[in-house]
């Protein structure tokens, strides 16, 4: 379900890190904040809810995607819980070896601008808005558009068009007889919700689900 990784902008993202168009990373910043305390499938503890499995787990894929995969050498999570017990804003800070970090912010209770940013050594690299369904990128102060098709039936999501790139890439792998998505692995599945996971575990959510 992280449509983000198929984006033009997600494959652009790769294929300048694959140059090291701005040198080593060391740093990335991720962040996804929106008003969503109405929102039954976020405050309620027996739908899974909290901001972290909802939306945060897009900005830890875009911290694991820049570090191709790369597993942390420490997790550290702060954050609120609602009165339900689900988090409700959740700042995590990932230490990876070599002195490179990620921090990430998610919330459910106010607006934030939604950007991500890589900054390495001979530049950044800037997802200036809608991080988890991207349409611009800015590498070192130059913009480029990545403009999404008109739509021929009205959304119910911001840029929900772009869908259509996850559902084409699963339909290349389908027809390829694959198992898994290269650019989305079982290992990368694996790695984001362990540290969802380890996030989680120490803010103090606990569903019905961990202990039985």
């Amino acid at each position: 379900g992280l449509w983000t990784r198929f984006f033009p902008v997600s494959h652009k993202i790769r294929r300048l890190l694959a140059i090291n168009n701005v040198g080593e990373i060391k740093m990335v910043r991720a962040e996804f904040g929106t008003w969503m305390l109405g929102t039954p499938r976020l405050v309620e503890k027996e739908l899974g809810g909290g901001v972290l499995l909802d939306i945060g787990c897009y900005c830890l894929q875009f911290v694991c995607m820049v570090f191709n995969g790369e597993k942390p050498d420490s997790v550290h999570a702060t954050g609120f819980l609602t009165e339900k017990g689900v988090d409700e804003t959740v700042t995590i800070i990932i230490k990876y070896s070599r002195k490179r970090m990620a921090i990430v912010t998610v919330t459910m209770a106010s607006q934030l601008p939604n950007q991500a940013i890589i900054i390495g050594t001979n530049g950044t690299i800037t997802v200036p808005g809608h991080m988890w369904c991207p349409t611009s990128l800015m590498v070192n102060g130059d913009r480029e558009e990545f403009p999404l098709p008109t739509p021929s039936q009205p959304i119910n999501f911001t840029n929900s068009t772009g869908l259509r790139y996850e559902a084409e890439e699963v339909r290349q792998c389908l027809k390829k007889g694959l198992k898994e998505c290269p650019q989305l692995t079982l290992a990368d599945s694996e790695l984001i919700m362990s540290i969802l996971d380890e996030a989680r575990q120490q803010i103090g959510v606990v569903y019905c689900q961990d202990t039985a």
